[in-house]
């Protein structure tokens, strides 16, 4: 199970996100050196929305996003890679 906390920031307060999912469960593929997830949100909120900061319980979780403000009523995503780097057994992040 991956879990990615956010830091959300928004300008003037108003802004709100809404995700499709919070948790992406992952089955161990043989030879991989990493597993990826989408994280997709709706700004609900009525300012734009700023991500500032992702933070991550390690180095071996990395997130990519927009750092663009997403509009109102408009929509973005995070695209989350796990590493396997010297990882053996069952990881929960």
């Amino acid at each position: 199970m991956l879990r990615l906390w956010l830091l959300l920031l928004s300008c003037g307060g108003l802004a709100s996100a809404e995700w499709e999912r919070q948790v992406a469960r992952f089955e161990p593929v043989p030879q991989a050196d990493s597993v990826a997830a989408e994280f997709v949100f709706l700004n609900v909120g009525e300012t734009p929305l700023v991500i500032r900061r992702v933070r991550s319980s390690c180095g071996c979780t990395v997130a990519e996003y927009e750092r663009e403000p997403v509009p109102a009523g408009a929509g973005s995503a995070l695209l989350v890679t796990f590493q396997f780097v010297r990882k053996h057994s069952l990881q929960r992040k």
